[in-house]
């Protein structure tokens, strides 16, 4: 995968995403513009694409298997799922 690896987060004034755990390793991916209410949820959606993505990773790797396979995971498909949607939209 080509895009910025690990966790994807939002200053605390929400005007930038960005990635790293100390101010040396930070790296900025996206400046906001705008702070309108929409923005705010762009900003949400955006930090939270490699939470989605992983989410999908994972539920295509059931994709056409039996159903018996697929339920044996449905519980931790739906963990990860509900908290990326939860990054995405709160």
């Amino acid at each position: 995968m080509k895009h910025t690896k690990g966790e994807w987060k939002i200053t605390q004034d929400g005007t930038q995403i960005y990635t790293g755990d100390n101010p040396t390793n930070v790296k900025v991916m996206c400046d906001i513009c705008t702070r309108t209410e929409e923005s705010k949820a762009n900003t949400k959606l955006i930090a939270a694409a490699p939470d989605l993505l992983k989410t999908l990773i994972e539920i295509n790797k059931y994709a056409g298997v039996s159903p018996d396979r697929f339920s044996d995971h449905i519980d931790s498909i739906h963990i990860i799922s509900k908290e990326a949607i939860k990054k995405a939209t709160e």
